[in-house]
């Protein structure tokens, strides 16, 4: 993956034809009044998003299921990357159930592959 923060005129080229294509002649007028701008966005290893409760580090307990022992009470969101406007809803559902003790309406593969403990799983 390219690590380079700074705007590339090849891209910047490719994305203007993108547009151009599903506008026409509309960005050729605006296009150099349009700035270019790299954004960096935090992804997992497995590129699926981190929801829900975090590992207990002062735990070196497992559960019987493998799983490590969840730290009561705090829970997170992250890794969402390029589809977070898409699964920020669906985190927001898994999240509310967690801490309202709440389950989820989800079947339990998804709740796994996307349970930010996988990573620790036994």
């Amino acid at each position: 993956h390219d690590t380079c923060v700074d705007p590339s005129l090849d891209e910047r080229a490719a994305n203007l034809e993108t547009v151009r294509a599903g506008h026409g002649c509309m960005i050729d007028a605006a296009a150099a009044a349009i700035s270019s701008h790299v954004g960096i966005r935090a992804v997992a290893a497995d590129r699926r998003p981190l929801v829900g409760a975090l590992a207990d580090p002062r735990s070196p307990r497992y559960r019987r299921d493998g799983w490590p022992q969840p730290l009561p009470g705090l829970y997170a969101s992250l890794g969402h990357g390029a589809r977070g406007f898409q699964t920020a809803f669906l985190a927001a559902d898994v999240l509310a159930a967690g801490l309202s003790g709440r389950v989820p309406a989800l079947p339990r593969a998804l709740l796994a592959a996307i349970d930010p403990r996988r990573h620790l799983r036994r």
